[in-house]
């Protein structure tokens, strides 16, 4: 990819805006230190072997606006280049140069780079704080839809909410699978995005599970990265892990049973106490079961947020998941691309598939502080409802 840097004028003065190199990294640490206090989250920041591995890769296009020569902004580009997709994260700039208009150029022109001139993607997501209306503003005028939220996803100093966007290049959509099949509950959602994006109708089948329940299964952790990492890319060779696309993720945390037939593979982030789940061997079980064995093993080691990415085409295994109570709270469309990788089941190559986002978090849900523009609210309200069917409405049935 060819070098990013302009310049840009602000209240008389010139900005110049480039990308990093390594010998920023410590300038970049100090940056996030000084906005977030030291409470920032994200190991690629905060870990100096991971931030210079981040700035010499290009899977990165990290950006910096320098003023004088210091550097007083950041904003992060990360590409998977085999799905084609981008996520921007890491957006600071020093509280007295707010206001300039900073970040939305150098957004937008990365944004132009990407989905335009170089076409390294068919779409770009970035999930946004809420502590203030800014970021859903600043990703709105850019063009990105609003696709839910992460209900107290994030710890940065308190537990906190988070919203999903994305951007689409304009044949995008027009390659998804269509139209989902998907869970009576779930098109209340479905609908707050199909109108936001401007989607077609999904199909609608309802399915109950009546199969008894099993016993949770006792699992043992292991939390050696690199063992983790190997033993997952293993599975992935042998094609005999399941549910296992998670982008921008890679395991560290693995959950065996005592007979190793049943492993589940997850993502922990050790600064925010989160967990995504990547995949696993189900060794004959539901997926309820495994999810509801998860969660117990979760909660021994302290970790406070599951989240889990499900097609939007199998209304069993949907069903499965809401019955493991977790909620979910997005839909993101054209999420994945089906390569020559893929499990061929799921689509035709060059197709993308659309996701449901579902989360199940043990923290006390606290809404009251959050700021939430336009359909994000919808999102709110619907997330509640379903916490309060699966929670709350179970203990006042005769």
């Amino acid at each position: 990819m060819n070098e990013i840097s302009f310049t840009h004028d602000y209240g008389g003065k010139s900005l110049l805006v480039r990308r990093a190199g390594i010998e920023d990294a410590h300038k970049i640490q100090e940056l996030y230190y000084i906005v977030y206090r030291g409470s920032y989250p994200l190991s690629v920041v905060n870990n100096i072997e991971e931030l210079s591995h981040a700035l010499s890769s290009d899977d990165y296009i990290w950006m910096v606006m320098e003023a004088d020569k210091q550097i007083i902004g950041s904003v992060v580009h990360d590409v998977d280049h085999q799905q084609r997709i981008g996520k921007s994260f890491g957006s600071v700039v020093l509280p007295e140069f707010r206001g300039n208009n900073i970040t939305h150029v150098t957004m937008q022109h990365v944004q132009d780079v990407v989905l335009g001139k170089e076409k390294l993607c068919d779409l770009i997501y970035a999930t946004t704080r809420t502590e203030s209306a800014a970021p859903q503003k600043l990703t709105e005028k850019l063009g990105y839809k609003k696709l839910g939220i992460f209900p107290n996803a994030h710890k940065v100093i308190n537990y906190e909410t988070h919203c999903l966007t994305a951007v689409f290049a304009e044949h995008t959509c027009s390659v998804r699978k269509k139209p989902p099949l998907i869970l009576p509950e779930l098109k209340d959602l479905y609908e707050i995005t199909r109108a936001e994006v401007g989607l077609e109708r999904a199909r609608i089948e309802d399915c109950v599970s009546d199969t008894p329940s099993e016993p949770c299964i006792p699992f043992e952790i292991v939390a050696a990265p690199n063992y983790v990492k190997q033993v997952f890319m293993r599975g992935l060779a042998g094609k005999t892990i399941t549910m296992h696309f998670y982008p921008f993720h890679t395991p560290n945390l693995l959950l065996t049973s005592k007979d190793m037939q049943v492993q589940m593979f997850l993502y922990h982030s050790a600064e925010g106490n989160h967990c995504c789940i990547i995949g696993g061997y189900f060794g004959g079980y539901k997926l309820q079961t495994v999810l509801e064995s998860v969660c117990v093993a979760a909660t021994h080691i302290g970790i406070r947020y599951l989240e889990l990415l499900m097609p939007a085409y199998d209304p069993s295994q949907l069903a499965e998941v809401l019955n493991a109570r977790f909620l979910p709270s997005a839909y993101f469309p054209a999420l994945q691309l089906i390569t020559e990788d893929s499990e061929a089941a799921l689509g035709k190559k060059g197709e993308r598939l659309d996701y449901f986002v579902f989360s199940r978090s043990f923290e006390v849900l606290d809404f009251k502080n959050i700021k939430l523009e336009g359909i994000y609210k919808k999102y709110l309200k619907y997330y509640f409802r379903m916490w309060c069917n699966h929670y709350i409405e179970g203990a006042f049935e005769e």
